[in-house]
């Protein structure tokens, strides 16, 4: 988690530098509304469940969301694209509810069956929307047993048993 952590904040230092230098030209140039970010290489994928390389997961954490994410000060969780959840007494459920009007770059509802396809992407081994076998964090989501979705604005994750770090693990990119 630490890595993921250190990895948004080293981005976002990165980007506030580049920004400041860029406003420091001395030259009689207008100023421009294009940021260039240099990156060391290219990014192979931009899809979160084929990945762990920098280069991709700098974009991914300003392209994607999570469900929840990390307090800008702590590592207490707070809300992203739910915006409340409850873990079931016995551990083995987790229920989130999602904000309402959340959309996707083209007008598509997030809903709770986006959700759904999300988590079966990266957890079921042939799932038809899968297009690469490599799943680095496959195995950090190897606790859900299933996704259900009850309406359009809830996601219940049935576990095969209680996990003290799935939360943490959702907050990843």
């Amino acid at each position: 988690m630490r890595a993921a952590i250190v990895c948004r904040f080293s981005f976002a230092v990165e980007v506030g530098l580049w920004a400041l230098l860029a406003g420091c030209s001395t030259g009689g140039n207008t100023p421009s509304s294009t940021l260039i970010y240099a990156q060391p290489e290219d990014a192979k994928t931009l899809d979160p469940i084929n990945t762990d390389i920098a280069e991709a997961t700098h974009i991914i954490t300003n392209v994607f969301d999570t469900l929840v994410t990390y307090h800008e000060e702590t590592t207490e969780m707070v809300p992203a694209l739910a915006e409340s959840w409850e873990q079931a007494a016995d551990g083995l459920s987790w229920t989130f509810h999602l904000r309402p009007n959340v959309l996707f770059h083209d007008g598509t509802t997030c809903n709770s069956a986006a959700v759904k396809i999300s988590f079966e992407r990266m957890i079921l081994a042939d799932h038809p929307l899968t297009f690469d076998k490599a799943r680095p964090y496959q195995s950090a989501y190897n606790m859900i047993r299933a996704v259900e979705t009850p309406d359009e604005q809830t996601v219940i994750l049935r576990l095969h048993q209680p996990s003290a770090i799935l939360l943490a693990n959702l907050a990843m990119f």
